[in-house]
């Protein structure tokens, strides 16, 4: 039995821990032979804290856990772009980018260091620069039949550079928020660091006022005047958010 730390609990029949992508496919083909009665739930790290985390939806069912997974394939900072496997977090491309002079960097969330950045991309999670599944240039994807596929032409190199979207229809969002095969690698958009980066903490101190606010940044938002993703804290949050920050600054 498995409990959340929001106290919901779960029976799983139990875990598989593929170490590289062969095996995630010969676990995909003998589930399908089985024709229903072994079900997998695939998480990344199960740590995609506000999306989910490592238990299953149901009971009964076997969870897929592909944080072994954990390669950087690629790193091309001149296309601006880098390959990942499911078990690569945040913290360890993060790391990576600094290695290699840090230039770049890569739509973050707050979900914490030891998250996946495929797993919450794929949930069409929101980092601090925009939605988050707008970052996946290309997904490798194994279907039911165990058949390994790539969703875009820059998976065969026949384009030069790595961009959302190809000649004729796109089929990466088909496995966003979907059950229709397990992605173990994703090509994912690097952003070129600015010279300075900043962001502006308002106080409202009349609540009556709140809706005023969000119309006010929405046009923003429509000019082009704000970049990123606006957020909307509560005083609890905005401690716990900034505390470590302040302390630092002492």
């Amino acid at each position: 039995v498995r409990e959340s730390l929001c106290r919901y609990r779960r029976n799983r029949r139990g875990v598989l821990v593929p170490e590289k992508v062969k095996d995630v496919q010969e676990i995909v083909r003998a589930a399908s032979s089985a024709r229903g009665a072994v079900k997998l739930q695939p998480i990344s790290c199960g740590k995609n804290w506000g999306f989910g985390s490592a238990l299953p939806t149901k009971d009964g069912v076997y969870i897929l856990d592909l944080s072994e997974l954990r390669e950087i394939r690629a790193l091309d900072l001149r296309r601006h772009y880098a390959e990942i496997e499911p078990g690569v977090t945040q913290g360890r491309l993060d790391e990576a980018l600094r290695v290699h002079g840090g230039s770049h960097y890569f739509n973050v969330t707050g979900a914490g260091l030891g998250a996946s950045v495929i797993g919450n991309a794929l949930e069409r999670g929101i980092g601090y620069s925009g939605q988050r599944h707008l970052d996946l240039l290309d997904l490798e994807v194994v279907l039911p039949t165990g058949e390994l596929v790539r969703t875009s032409r820059f998976s065969m190199r026949s384009q030069a550079a790595a961009y959302l979207g190809g000649l004729g229809p796109d089929p990466t969002g088909l496995f966003c928020q979907s059950n229709f095969g397990v992605v173990t690698a994703a090509t994912v958009a690097l952003q070129r660091r600015p010279e300075e980066m900043g962001g502006i903490v308002c106080h409202l101190d009349n609540r009556a006022r709140f809706s005023e606010l969000v119309s006010i940044v929405s046009d923003l938002l429509a000019e082009g005047a704000c970049y990123g993703v606006p957020h909307f804290f509560n005083r609890e949050r905005v401690i716990t958010t900034l505390s470590a920050h302040l302390e630092e600054g002492r």
